[in-house]
């Protein structure tokens, strides 16, 4: 009888440590509502190539490279990337808002080694987009980039 007595309550044990641990995992997990909101309304990509230049014993070529997800009530996160041939790139990311066809947010970019920020505003048309870093400054900078597919 003891035995048996044993072997329940060992029983009942291992259950409810089992059912504490089923509850523990099921805290730890994400809530997939809030992932879903998160989740792009669309994703757009584009895509510019320079000149090539051709070198002794290889071929140069600049790039410029956009990447702009649409969220809800019009917020926008990205990726900007200028790849110059012969010149240190910027490469980073920006949040902003959308109104209209016109962008306006904030890139923060790595450039040889050191972390800045720019204000960046990017123009979108039907097949292309102008982007535009410290606009009406004396350190702006454009670059046209046309519609690519994102794959």
């Amino acid at each position: 009888m003891k035995k048996l007595l044993y072997i329940v309550t060992l029983t009942l044990l291992v259950v409810s440590c089992n059912e504490k641990r089923k509850q523990a995992a099921e805290k730890a997990l994400p809530d997939l509502n809030v992932l879903e909101k998160n989740k792009p309304i669309s994703t757009t990509c584009y895509l510019a190539t320079g000149k090539a230049i051709t070198t002794q014993n290889h071929t140069l070529q600049d790039s410029t490279l956009l990447t702009i997800q649409t969220f809800e009530q019009q917020k926008i996160k990205g990726k900007f990337s200028w790849l110059p041939a012969e010149k240190d790139s910027k490469k980073g990311e920006f949040e902003g808002a959308k109104n209209g066809n016109t962008i306006k947010g904030i890139f923060t970019y790595m450039q040889e080694g050191i972390t800045a920020t720019a204000p960046i505003q990017i123009d979108i048309e039907n097949t292309n987009a102008l982007v535009t870093l410290y606009k009406d400054t004396d350190q702006e900078l454009q670059f046209s980039v046309d519609k690519t597919n994102c794959n």
